[in-house]
C-alpha cells in the first residue's frame, strides 16, 4: 500500500469528522455551520485530489480484510468523476441549506446527517467492489433518513416509512444480487465476469435482473420509484435537492457498471455477447416506461415538489434509456454511454437547482401549491430568471445544458434501431419525441403557475433569503449555462470516463465525431417537442386535467403495490389462520389428555383421602382406647399403691411385734419369705407389661 492510496479515503471520512464537530459544536450556531460548510468543501478538494492523480498513478486500498473480503477502494474513471460532481454539488447545497434552514429546529441533526449522507455517497463512487459499495450504499440511505422526516409531522413520518421500506427492501435485493455474484463466479470486484457468468449454475439473466431491482430503486425506475412522490415533497428543499439531484445518481452508477463492465467480456472482440443486448433490449422499454409515466404524472400534479419528483422520475427514465442503448449496443455503444453519464450530469445540476429555487419559492410564499401561487416574479425576478434557464436545460433547448446530452440520447436510439435493422425500436424514437412533449407541458404548467399570471393566494414576507440562496443559484444557473454553450468539452469529458468498459474507445470517439449539434435540424428536433407540449398544456388547462385529484388508477402504488400488499397480508392471515388452528386442535386434544389424567388423579386422591380418614378413625380409636387403658393402669396403680402401703404397715407392725417378742427372722432371701402380697404385686407389675408391649406392637404396625 502506498501512502499515496490513503488519500482515497480523505473524500470519506472528512465529512464524517465534520459531522462529529457538528455535534460537539451545536450550541455555538455560526460555528457549527461554519464546520458544516468547511467539511463539504473540504471533501470537494480531497474529491478533486482523487480525480486528478487517479489516473497516472491508478490509486488502490484494501484494508480490514475478513477472509477473502475487506474495504475495497479502486475507483474507475466515472467514478472519480461523480464523486468530484456530487461533491462539489454537495458543497453548494450545503451553503443553502445552512441559510435555508435558519428559523427551522433541529439544525444540527440536519447538518450532521447531511455530512455523513455525503461520506456514504462518495464511499459509492469510490468503492472497488460490490461489498463496499453496497456498505457505503446502506449508509447513504440510512443517513438520509432523517433528512426525509425532518419535519416530523404526520405526512412525513408516512413518507419516511415508504422511503425507508424501499430502501431496506432495494438493499436485500441488491445484496442478494452480489452474493449470487460471489457464489457463481467467486469475485465481488467490478471487472468483467460474463464468460464465468456462462458457465455458472446461476443464470446471467437472475443476476442481471437482481442488480437491476436493487439499484433501480434509487434511480426511480419505473415501478421502482413509489417512494419517490412521497419523500421528496415532504423534505426540506436542500434534502430534495440532495435526494433528486445527487442520491439518485448511485443507483444510475450501478446499474450503468454492473451492465458495461460486470456483464461484459474480458476480450473487447467478443463482448458485443449476446446476454448484455437483450438485457439492453428490456431496459430500453422499461427506460421509455418511465420517461411517459413520471411526465403524464407531472403533468397531473397541483404541488410544485411533487411535480417536480415525478419530473426526477421521467428524466432518470432518460438516463436509463441511454444505458439500455449502450448495453444493446456493446463495444460499439460509446455514444450512448456518453449521453447517460452527461445527461445525468445535467439532470444532477439542473434538477438540484429546480428544487432549491422552488425552495426559495417557498420561504417567500409559505405554499408550493399552484393553486395559491402566480405572479411571483414580481416578487422574486432572479429567482424567476434561474428557474427559466432551469427549465429550458430539462427541456433540451439549444444554449443550456440538457441540449447537448438530450440529441446524444437520442442519436443513441437511432443507433439501436438501425443496429440489429430491429423494427420495434423504431417506435422507441416517436416514444422519445411525445416524453420530450410532456416534459415541455409540465414545465410550462410549473413555470406559468408560479412565476407568471396573477396571485391566486398570499404572499407574505415569509423568510428573507439572505446573500447565500442567490449566490447558489445564480452559480448553478451560470453552470447550466456554461455546459450548455460549450457542451463539446463536456461530451470529451464525459467520453474519458468510458475506460475499463465495454464500450471500444476508438469507436466511440469516432462516433462522437460524427455528431453535429449546432445544426438547423437540432434546433427543429427541440423545437418541434416544445410547440406539442406548449399545445398539450393549453388543452389540459382548457380541458382542467390535472387540477382535480389523481385517478387512483395512475397510481402505480393503488394499481399493484397495494393489492400484491394486501394478496401478501391475506395469505400470511390464511396461512396463520390455519396454524392457528392446528394450534387449537392440539390444545383440544392435550385439554381432553389433561381432562383425563385428571379424572384419574381425582379418583386417586378420593381413595388417598378415604385412606386418610380410615386411618384417622383407626388411629382415633387406638387413641381412646391408649386413654382407657392409661386411666385403667392408673386405678391399678392406685390400688397397688394402696396395697402395698397397707403392707408396708402391716409388715412394720409384726417386725415391731417381733422385735418386741426377740424373736429372729432371716434377712436373706428364702421361698419361705414370699408372702401373698408381693405375689400379687409382681403379677400386676407383669400384667401391665405385658398390656403395653401388645398395645406397643399395634401402635407400631
Amino acid at each position: 500500500m502506498r501512502s499515496l492510496d490513503l488519500l482515497l479515503l480523505a473524500p470519506i471520512l472528512l465529512p464524517l469528522l465534520g459531522a462529529v464537530l457538528v455535534f460537539l459544536c451545536r450550541r455555538n450556531q455560526r460555528l457549527r455551520d461554519a464546520i458544516t460548510i468547511a467539511s463539504a468543501l473540504a471533501a470537494v478538494a480531497a474529491a478533486g485530489a482523487v480525480y486528478v492523480l487517479n489516473p497516472p498513478h491508478r490509486l488502490e486500498l484494501v484494508f480490514f480484510r475478513l477472509v477473502d473480503y475487506g474495504l475495497s477502494f479502486r475507483p474507475t474513471d466515472l467514478g472519480t468523476l461523480f464523486a468530484l460532481l456530487s461533491a462539489g454539488l454537495w458543497a453548494l447545497i450545503t451553503v443553502y441549506a445552512v441559510s435555508y434552514m435558519q428559523s427551522s429546529h433541529s439544525q444540527t441533526r440536519f447538518s450532521s446527517f447531511l455530512l455523513v449522507s455525503l461520506s456514504g455517497c462518495l464511499g459509492v463512487f469510490l468503492a472497488g467492489d460490490y461489498f463496499t459499495l453496497f456498505l457505503f450504499f446502506e449508509i447513504m440511505t440510512f443517513a438520509a433518513y432523517p433528512l426525509v422526516i425532518h419535519d416530523e409531522d404526520d405526512e412525513a413520518m408516512r413518507a419516511g416509512d415508504s422511503y425507508l421500506y424501499m430502501g431496506v427492501a432495494g438493499g436485500l435485493v441488491l445484496l442478494l444480487g452480489i452474493l449470487l455474484l460471489v457464489w457463481t463466479t467467486g469475485t465481488a470486484d467490478i471487472v468483467p465476469v460474463l464468460d464465468i457468468l456462462q458457465g455458472g449454475t446461476i443464470s446471467p439473466y437472475v443476476v442481471a435482473l437482481v442488480f437491476l431491482i436493487g439499484f433501480g430503486v434509487k434511480a426511480g425506475l419505473v415501478p421502482l420509484h413509489v417512494w419517490i412522490p412521497h419523500a421528496y415533497p415532504v423534505a426540506p428543499a436542500p434534502g430534495t435537492a440532495l435526494l433528486s439531484g445527487v442520491m439518485g445518481k448511485t443507483g444510475f452508477y450501478g446499474i450503468l457498471s454492473v451492465l458495461t463492465v460486470t456483464l461484459s467480456l474480458p476480450v473487447p472482440a467478443k463482448a458485443t455477447a449476446a446476454i448484455p443486448q437483450q438485457i439492453g433490449f428490456v431496459l430500453i422499454w422499461v427506460a421509455l416506461l418511465t420517461i411517459l409515466c413520471g411526465a403524464i404524472m407531472a403533468l397531473l400534479q397541483r404541488n410544485v415538489k411533487r411535480l417536480l419528483a415525478y419530473s426526477s422520475i421521467s428524466q432518470m427514465g432518460y438516463v436509463m434509456l441511454a444505458v439500455g442503448c449502450a448495453a444493446y449496443l456493446g463495444a460499439k455503444g460509446g455514444l450512448p454511454y456518453t449521453a447517460a453519464v452527461f445527461h445525468a450530469f445535467n439532470h444532477a445540476v439542473f434538477k438540484a437547482g429546480l428544487f432549491m429555487m422552488m425552495g426559495s419559492v417557498y420561504l417567500r410564499a409559505q405554499s408550493l401549491d399552484l393553486g395559491k401561487l402566480g405572479g411571483m416574479a414580481k416578487v422574486l425576478p432572479f429567482t424567476a430568471v434561474t428557474t427559466l434557464i432551469a427549465s429550458l436545460a430539462v427541456l433540451g433547448v439549444p444554449g443550456f445544458s440538457g441540449f447537448g446530452s438530450k440529441k446524444l440520447i437520442q442519436y443513441g436510439i437511432e443507433k439501436a434501431a438501425s443496429y440489429h435493422g430491429e423494427g420495434l425500436l423504431t417506435w422507441a424514437v416517436w416514444l422519445f419525441i411525445l416524453g420530450s412533449a410532456l416534459t415541455a407541458a409540465y414545465f410550462v404548467k410549473l413555470y406559468y403557475g408560479v412565476f407568471l399570471g396573477a396571485n391566486r393566494g398570499q404572499i407574505t414576507q415569509g423568510t428573507k433569503e439572505g446573500v447565500a440562496i442567490p449566490a447558489v443559484l445564480g452559480l448553478t444557473a451560470a453552470s447550466i449555462v456554461a455546459i450548455g454553450l460549450f457542451p463539446e468539452r463536456f461530451i470529451g469529458l464525459m467520453a474519458r470516463s468510458a475506460a475499463s468498459t465495454v464500450v471500444d474507445f476508438g469507436v466511440m470517439m469516432q462516433q462522437l465525431s460524427g455528431v453535429k449539434l449546432w445544426t438547423t435540424s437540432s434546433y427543429v428536433a427541440v423545437a418541434i417537442p416544445v410547440a406539442l407540449g406548449v399545445l398539450i398544456f393549453l388543452a389540459a388547462r382548457h380541458y382542467r386535467f390535472g387540477e382535480g385529484a389523481v385517478p387512483w388508477w395512475l397510481s402505480v402504488e393503488a394499481v399493484f403495490y397495494r393489492p400484491v400488499y394486501q394478496g401478501f397480508l391475506r395469505l400470511c392471515c390464511s396461512y396463520v389462520t390455519r396454524v392457528e388452528g392446528g394450534i387449537c386442535d392440539l390444545y383440544d386434544r392435550s385439554g381432553s389428555v389433561s381432562h383425563s389424567v385428571l379424572r384419574r388423579v381425582k379418583k386417586l386422591d378420593d381413595m388417598l383421602d378415604e385412606g386418610y380418614e380410615v386411618a384417622g378413625r383407626a388411629t382415633n380409636l387406638v387413641i381412646e382406647q391408649a386413654r382407657g387403658l392409661e386411666q385403667g393402669l392408673e386405678e391399678s396403680f392406685t390400688h397397688v399403691g394402696h396395697a402395698a402401703v397397707q403392707t408396708t404397715r402391716r409388715m412394720r407392725n409384726e417386725a415391731a411385734s417381733e422385735n418386741e417378742t426377740g424373736e429372729h427372722q432371716p434377712v436373706v432371701w428364702n421361698p419361705q419369705n414370699v408372702t401373698l402380697g408381693s405375689l400379687v404385686v409382681a403379677g400386676v407389675m407383669l400384667g401391665v407389661l405385658v398390656v403395653l408391649y401388645v398395645v406397643g406392637i399395634r401402635v407400631l404396625r
